[in-house]
């Protein structure tokens, strides 16, 4: 039993290093012989579109889509919930950290889509198409501030 308990805090000891330390030990800084690319632009050069408004109607339906995607996020959160007994017998971590995790995000989440519904025709007015109207990060946001640091 013992010898099953060392075997077992080993292989555990190595599961971590391997979660933990591969990742760092794998990201690696520009070497030197790679050189980062740049693109000057001169100052006298205009851009040959203007920055064109949005129209009311526009930030209307932005703000209606972030409610409405927010109302989805509520009720996949809640069914997350129930189901995580299920994911009990398969994942327990994951299922104990959904299953308290789930229920307060999905009440936020609902309350804030029918906020963000009943509330769109006043939003319009401060809200651009640009701006991300949901709680919880989705991965169409994060795709600009990840190519902005390709060069």
């Amino acid at each position: 039993m013992e010898s099953l308990r060392k075997s077992l805090a080993v292989i555990l000891c190595f599961a971590t290093m391997l979660t933990v330390c591969v990742p760092f030990a794998s990201a690696e800084e520009l070497t030197e012989g790679t050189t980062e690319i740049t693109q000057e632009t001169p100052e006298t050069e205009t851009p040959d579109e203007p920055d064109e408004e949005d129209t009311y109607l526009e930030c209307l339906v932005h703000c209606l889509k972030g409610g409405m995607q927010n109302l989805s996020n509520a009720g996949l959160f809640f069914v997350g919930t129930l189901a995580s007994p299920i994911m009990f017998l398969v994942f327990p971590p994951g299922a104990i950290t959904v299953g308290i995790v789930g229920l307060p995000s999905s009440v936020a989440s609902l309350f804030v889509g029918i906020g963000e519904i009943i509330a769109s025709p006043i939003l319009a007015f401060f809200f651009d198409t640009n701006d991300y109207m949901g709680i919880f990060n989705r991965a169409e946001n994060s795709r600009g501030s990840a190519s902005a640091g390709i060069s």
